[in-house]
């Protein structure tokens, strides 16, 4: 078995308008690529190996239920997938250990994710096992004007595109 931390921020980046209009959206289309790209690299090689991902989701205060409810619904309608395990219940600390023990990651556009993805052992095992989003804020918004993709993530991390349309 390969085990694939995925996090997802929700929260107020995706239902606070002031939050929304300006961070990028990580859209499940972006979960979908990442979760095909790393189920292909995990197993090459090993045709008996078997891929299980770990959800994670949160960015609302006080409790993550909502955001656990959406993701489900989002990630299962956008994958189709079966082998996924959502981490229910569960406090930022315990996600983020969660998130660094495993074999590779999914992270979203959130400065957690990040750090979750820096410290994954994966980041430091080979190319592409740490997936990024392209997008940290609306390309439209101001903050995007200082935005250097390869002065944000480190050259061996996989940068997918997280903003469809």
């Amino acid at each position: 078995w390969r085990f694939v931390g995925v996090q997802v921020r929700r929260g107020d980046k995706v239902h606070t308008s002031i939050f929304s209009s300006i961070y990028a959206s990580t859209d499940w289309s972006y979960y979908a690529a990442g979760i095909k790209h790393l189920e292909k690299k995990l197993s090459e090689g090993r045709p008996n190996s078997k891929v299980v991902f770990i959800v994670t989701a949160g960015g609302s205060m006080g409790s993550n239920s909502k955001d656990v409810s959406e993701t489900k619904e989002g990630l299962k309608h956008a994958t189709g997938k079966s082998n996924l395990i959502f981490a229910e219940g569960t406090d930022p600390v315990t996600d983020f250990s969660l998130l660094t023990a495993t074999d590779a990651i999914i992270i979203s556009a959130s400065s957690f994710g990040w750090w979750a993805g820096f410290a994954n052992t994966a980041a430091a095992m080979g190319d592409g096992l740490v997936v990024a989003p392209r997008y940290i804020y609306r390309p439209e918004s101001q903050l995007s004007k200082g935005y250097r993709l390869e002065d944000y993530y480190p050259p061996n991390w996989k940068i997918l595109d997280n903003i469809n349309g």
